[in-house]
């Protein structure tokens, strides 16, 4: 697993847009990495549709936002993309071998992501019923977790760190803001 200050794996990997994503290239600011479940899940289009709403003002913290999903691109494009109102802009990338994943110690867990299912049944009765994002295939763990990391400019530090990350909820994105406050008076 990585932990608070050690460097973020580089990684080089095209998006579902076509986009070549290099870590090393958003070294002149900091980067939220976020890996989701897969494109069919309620959870994880709810943690994308935040994201999106989120992004304008991640980016106005000179914070880009980078998704992957451990989908096929069609998948993603078909489940994620063409479902939401709210197009993300954020680059989203299809890993279903999960070797991204793997590097960042992102891995299923029965416990955890049981944890993890119990204690965010509001949020998907909210994907479900509110947002409409309904449960479609399963083609990935549904025992995986989300999973972030805030990546800070320069040397590409791991200034924070959430394997169990509720992209749901709004204290996530707080800690997300606070870690960069502390990072750029503190470094």
């Amino acid at each position: 697993m990585i932990a608070m200050g050690d460097v973020a794996p580089n990684f080089s990997i095209d998006a579902v847009d076509g986009r070549r994503i290099t870590l090393s290239d958003y070294a002149d600011g900091y980067v939220l990495v976020a890996f989701l479940r897969y494109a069919g899940c309620p959870w994880c289009n709810l943690a994308v549709h935040r994201l999106a709403v989120e992004q304008p003002l991640l980016k106005d913290s000179k914070c880009e936002v980078v998704a992957f999903v451990q989908s096929a691109s069609e998948d993603i494009e078909s489940n994620i993309l063409n479902r939401h109102k709210l197009v993300p802009k954020f680059p989203i990338i299809a890993d279903p071998g999960m070797a991204v994943y793997k590097e960042y110690g992102v891995k299923p867990s029965v416990p955890r992501g049981l944890k993890h299912m119990i204690s965010n049944v509001p949020s998907w009765l909210q994907s479900v019923y509110k947002e409409g994002y309904k449960q479609t295939a399963v083609d990935g763990s549904l025992f995986l977790a989300p999973a972030t990391f805030l990546i800070a400019p320069g040397d590409q530090r791991v200034v924070n760190v959430d394997y169990d990350s509720d992209l749901y909820d709004h204290d996530t994105f707080t800690k997300v803001y606070d870690a960069m406050a502390r990072h750029a008076i503190y470094g």
